[in-house]
């Protein structure tokens, strides 16, 4: 027995099957709660962004991780995505702090998205 394995649970061949369309059943599920349709979708560009833009498109982004985390916490009802540009880089100890459900953060470019701290 492989060392910190004790409670390996062998399944046979009937049970195996179901566990894995248990498993594929809930990928399947998952997969598509994720590829709903947002509400909105804000753009955020550190440099080229202003926090008093409106943030609806890749002409108007907000700039900073701040305006990400105010918003955030002022639309607290989700179904919204959030793309930060990539290639831009942001200098943050907070992070972006997510409280509120059914939120995609992603990202939008032609780079690679860094974050430091």
């Amino acid at each position: 027995m492989a060392a910190g394995y004790s409670n390996i649970v062998t399944l046979g061949e009937p049970r195996k099957r179901t566990f894995l369309a248990n498993v594929n059943t809930l990928i399947a599920a998952r997969q598509a709660y994720c590829n709903q349709p947002r509400a909105a979708t804000y753009y955020v560009s550190n440099s080229g962004g202003n926090d008093s833009n409106n943030g609806t498109s890749t002409a108007t982004p907000w700039k900073s991780i701040s305006k990400i985390n105010s918003f955030i916490a002022a639309n607290t009802g989700g179904n919204y995505a959030i793309l930060l540009k990539n290639g831009d880089n942001w200098r943050t100890a907070a992070g972006i702090q997510v409280v509120a459900p059914n939120i995609t953060i992603g990202a939008t470019g032609w780079a690679t998205a860094t974050r430091r701290a």
